[in-house]
């Protein structure tokens, strides 16, 4: 390889070894406080945020299957949900959020139902893309109408694959050369609280530089 051409290419690599300097790069896609958070590790997502987006999205929406929405994080890690549905009532979902992760090579949310009444695919879905965006609204803005979210069901368990909506998202940027901020940070897991959810994130910064770096000169 030309070694000015190397130079050149390493060159883009030298803000990814710091984590202070990562966090700059970030700010192109991050807010302030988010990325406070973010290099602490924990970002918390309130229960108002996730209430707030759906009461938005079925304010929009005149044929919606459901009429009300409302999320509420318990100490016990317990996350109960309170619905109203025309033809059926008032119906509420307890559960726990079994995963809930992003990365460059998946994302995904798991709901382990402990009791419910609704069967219709249709409003799970809707109800678990709503969750879906809302814990991932401090890190993608409104996405306005939902796309990409696929939803299966299988015994009690819920489970959203939000890839694809990623994959549209602000967190595809290119942010240096080909690396975006997908590959730059994760979010592992979540922890429910009174009032919220807390999202474990980790920084990736320096296994990318070495990983960017090692196919630069192979």
């Amino acid at each position: 390889m030309n070694f000015g051409s190397l130079k050149n290419k390493l060159g883009k690599l030298k803000n990814l070894a710091p984590s202070t300097d990562v966090l700059d790069i970030l700010k192109e896609v991050f807010d302030a406080t988010t990325l406070a958070e973010i290099k602490q590790g924990k970002v918390v997502v309130t229960d108002k945020t996730l209430n707030d987006i759906a009461a938005k999205q079925i304010a929009k929406g005149n044929d919606l299957p459901i009429k009300s929405f409302e999320l509420v994080s318990h100490a016990d890690q317990k996350i109960e949900i309170q619905t109203f549905l025309p033809k059926i009532g008032n119906v509420s979902l307890i559960g726990k959020i079994e995963d809930f992760h992003i990365g460059k090579d998946s994302a995904a949310l798991v709901y382990d139902v402990e009791n419910y009444k609704i069967t219709d695919i249709k409003i799970l879905s809707w109800i678990f893309s709503q969750i879906s965006l809302g814990l991932l609204y401090r890190f993608i803005g409104d996405m306005g109408e939902l796309e990409g979210v696929n939803i299966a069901i299988d015994g009690d368990k819920i489970s959203a694959d939000i890839s694809k909506l990623l994959a549209t998202s602000k967190l595809n940027k290119k942010l240096i050369g080909d690396i975006t901020a997908l590959d730059i940070f994760e979010i592992e897991n979540t922890a429910p609280k009174e009032g919220g959810i807390e999202l474990s994130v980790k920084l990736n910064a320096v296994n990318i530089a070495r990983d960017k770096l090692k196919s630069l000169i192979n």
